[in-house]
């Protein structure tokens, strides 16, 4: 029985390959992945930035649009590309900090911020400090989206 499934898939086979007949495509029924694409080249990248500087300091709220870059963000061209790196991090600055993480015990400053909206089409709601080391390297990472640097004063 296997002998001659085989036998009939076979002759099936050269039969396709001596047509002469060009075949016409029906639907689109592609298996292939799409390339990856990063945040500024994918739809709908639209977040709002919350900065507050702490110690009673005048927080700052805008929107960034990286698709293309756009916003109330003062520079969204590098905010933008800022993310993109982000984002393609193996640790991204835009992920909280894992629970068992060891971090120095610095103290960065009072400063906190959220970012929030979709990320390249995704769901994103970062929170960040400067509570510690492992904090403040995820600020320092995302300064040109933030546009403070925060820090202590008068360290």
């Amino acid at each position: 029985m296997k002998t001659l499934l085989l036998l009939a898939l076979a002759s099936m086979a050269l039969t396709a390959c001596g047509s002469d007949e060009t075949a016409t495509p029906t639907s689109p029924t592609s298996t292939a992945t799409p390339p990856a694409t990063t945040p500024d080249e994918a739809s709908g990248t639209t977040l709002t930035i919350t900065v507050d500087p702490g110690s009673g300091g005048e927080g700052v709220e805008y929107t960034l649009v990286c698709d293309p870059p756009g916003g109330e963000h003062p520079d969204p061209d590098t905010a933008c590309a800022a993310l993109t790196e982000a984002s393609t991090n193996e640790t991204s600055p835009l992920d909280p900090v894992p629970s068992r993480q060891a971090c120095t015990e610095i103290y960065g400053g009072e400063q906190t911020a959220v970012i929030e909206g979709t990320l390249g089409g995704e769901p994103l709601r970062a929170e960040l400090s400067r509570v510690n080391g492992c904090e403040i390297a995820r600020w320092d990472a995302l300064v040109p989206v933030l546009v403070q640097s925060g820090g202590v004063e008068g360290v």
